[in-house]
């Protein structure tokens, strides 16, 4: 399972250097600084993923309430507009913890 999530954290590392390189390349072409928008990436993907990404929260409203809900909207909502190289570099991140294996301890050792 670390395999398979050290795997995802690659690729979405791979996917945000993809992404700053294209915001990079757009930022000297338009002579001002220019992120694309996670929201864009995924409609580019799938027209229709975007919104159904941003409807979800609303199907939970009956595990976590309205409130639940709506804190979930607006979370969705918050990440679908920031820059798509910072999402997917903090995803990258996310993936790396979950898939991390600390190496062993060595007890007894003097701590020098």
């Amino acid at each position: 399972m670390r395999v398979l999530f050290r795997l995802f954290s690659f690729l979405a590392l791979v996917a945000a250097i993809l992404l700053a390189t294209v915001d990079a390349i757009q930022s000297v072409a338009a002579g001002a600084t220019v992120f694309v928008r996670f929201a864009d990436v995924l409609t580019g993907l799938d027209p229709a993923l975007a919104t159904r990404l941003a409807a979800w929260p609303g199907s939970l409203a009956g595990a976590f309430g309205e409130s639940g809900a709506n804190l979930g909207s607006a979370s969705v909502q918050w990440l679908l507009a920031r820059p798509a190289a910072a999402v997917m570099l903090a995803m990258a991140l996310v993936f790396w913890i979950i898939g991390y294996r600390r190496s062993a301890r060595f007890s007894g050792l003097p701590a020098a």
